[in-house]
């Protein structure tokens, strides 16, 4: 008998896991609410209104693929806490991509590609080699960041 559940946790784990399955779920169950995202994210010059689903960099509106948006809202969502690859492809992907880390990391490059000022040395998204990824923690002088 399962009583009704819809996932698991082996202990121990992850507290970015278990957070991020519980968005996933709350998402698939249409239960997610304005209460539970943000409306608007703002870094330097780029920002994100989650209820428009846009993004817009130096006055720009980027188009992102729907994969490319989750990838990004999920990491904005928890600017400065690395999330584990694990728990970024559960939440984006679903449970049954966990490990595919390749999937994160072509994501990411296309991703970095569309917002980054230089893709190739990332300012917004950064890596936390062997883990995940986080949105930069810190606010950067105006003068690093191109207008």
């Amino acid at each position: 008998m399962d009583n009704g559940a819809d996932d698991y946790l082996a202990k121990p784990f992850d507290l970015d896991e278990l957070l991020a399955r519980v968005r996933a779920l709350l998402r698939r169950s249409g239960l997610t609410t304005a209460a539970t995202t943000k409306p608007h994210f703002v870094y330097c010059n780029l920002s994100i209104d989650f209820n428009a689903r846009q993004v817009i960099v130096s006055d720009k509106e980027i188009q992102l693929t729907p994969k490319e948006y989750e990838l990004l809202k999920e990491i904005a969502m928890h600017q400065g806490n690395v999330i584990a690859y694990d728990a970024l492809l559960s939440a984006v992907w679903g449970e049954k991509y966990r490990g595919e880390k390749g999937y994160i990391h072509n994501f990411m490059y296309h991703l970095r590609a569309k917002i980054e000022p230089d893709p190739n040395n990332p300012r917004y998204i950064i890596s936390s080699p062997g883990f995940g990824y986080y949105f930069n923690r810190s606010k950067p002088s105006n003068s690093s960041f191109p207008t």
